[in-house]
């Protein structure tokens, strides 16, 4: 690497970190995008832009910066330590516990892993014991209370570089879940057992489809989508507002990630058409 495209990495490092103890979490997370732009090779800017995720809540790109991280650095104990809170964040409890123990095995010294391991141990039990059938309980036929679309909601969030959508619906089966992008468009159906959910969304702005996804945890669905332009969207949903977006850096340093509740939801043809609410300002 150039010895100045070093000291502009080393430079931009510093001032996220420093912006980072300021509690200023979406300026230092474009300075450590900065510092990763020019040296990819770093695994201490990966640990740390997952720990700034981490606090934006941002769990699956934290997830991803602490895999990088320890790709990069394989004997550091704290990239285990990230991938574990961000696996635990997202609630997928056997890879966080995983992710601990092998942290702890080496920095055993380390007490936050012994916490973190009875945190995991503590989710699993109860995840268990709530599947598990009761032994004197009598075998049943019922069938689980079908989910009403309308009791659905979604909430939204954004970064400098992407806007975050989760939809609240447990347990959704991959084939019963579909999801497109398009430029200024974000249509989600989900088959539920009496209905469909549809959520359907004229984008505030522009994304970029091909680098935009979605996961199904146990508890809800997550959609990703990278934005075209580094800019702060006035609403998730396009609306008759003049202003539509402004730039990233005219927000205020106290500004965070919010989390708008879901619009109305209106019937359709045997489905649920939910239309985003605007973000309150």
């Amino acid at each position: 690497m150039p010895q100045v495209d070093q000291r502009m990495a080393e430079q931009a490092y510093n001032d996220a970190n420093r912006l980072f103890v300021d509690e200023d979490y979406n300026a230092a997370l474009e300075n450590y995008n900065k510092a990763i732009s020019l040296n990819e090779k770093n695994a201490d800017y990966f640990l740390k832009r997952s720990a700034c995720h981490l606090k934006l809540k941002n769990f699956t790109d934290a997830l991803s910066d602490a895999n990088d991280a320890t790709k990069l650095d394989p004997s550091n104990a704290q990239c285990y330590l990230r991938k574990g809170i961000a696996c635990f964040s997202l609630e997928e409890f056997e890879t966080a516990k995983t992710a601990f123990e092998k942290g702890f095995t080496i920095d055993p010294s380390n007490s936050s892993f012994k916490t973190w391991l009875r945190k995991c141990e503590a989710e699993l039990q109860a995840t268990n014991a709530s599947s598990a059938p009761a032994p004197t309980a009598p075998a049943s036929t019922s069938t689980p209370a079908p989910v009403d679309p309308s009791k659905i909601r979604h909430e939204w969030y954004q970064t400098a570089s992407d806007v975050i959508v989760t939809v609240f619906i447990k347990n959704a089966k991959k084939d019963d879940v579909k999801v497109r992008f398009a430029e200024k468009e974000l249509d989600v159906d989900v088959a539920l057992s009496v209905s469909n959910y549809v959520l359907d969304v004229d984008l505030c702005d522009e994304i970029v489809p091909a680098e935009s996804s979605f996961q199904i945890l146990s508890t809800k669905i997550e959609i990703k989508m990278k934005k075209k332009v580094a800019a702060r969207w006035a609403s998730l949903e396009s609306t008759d507002a003049t202003i539509k977006v402004t730039k990233w850096d005219e927000a205020s340093k106290d500004d965070k990630p919010t989390y708008p509740s879901s619009s109305k939801k209106q019937e359709r043809l045997g489905q649920t058409r939910q239309r985003s609410c605007r973000r309150e300002a």
